[in-house]
């Protein structure tokens, strides 16, 4: 769900992912955190990541499936 000013969420997305790939994103990252560290701004003591999580199918005790994969 993107705010109504954003453009559509396809173009949102596209550009998202050329970002990615160039490593943009990462670069920015990695130069605010350098900037905050230098600036003894970065508390590095309670850091986590955030992530969603969806169910993954099967298990240990999971046979065959309807492909023949485990």
């Amino acid at each position: 769900m993107l705010p109504q000013s954003y453009p559509n969420y396809k173009t949102v997305h596209r550009h998202f992912q050329t970002w990615a790939k160039q490593e943009i994103l990462r670069t920015i990252l990695i130069d605010l955190a350098n900037e905050l560290r230098e600036q003894d701004l970065l508390d590095t003591t309670e850091c986590y990541i955030d992530a969603t999580f969806a169910n993954g199918r099967g298990g240990l005790d999971i046979g065959n499936t309807k492909c023949g994969k485990a």
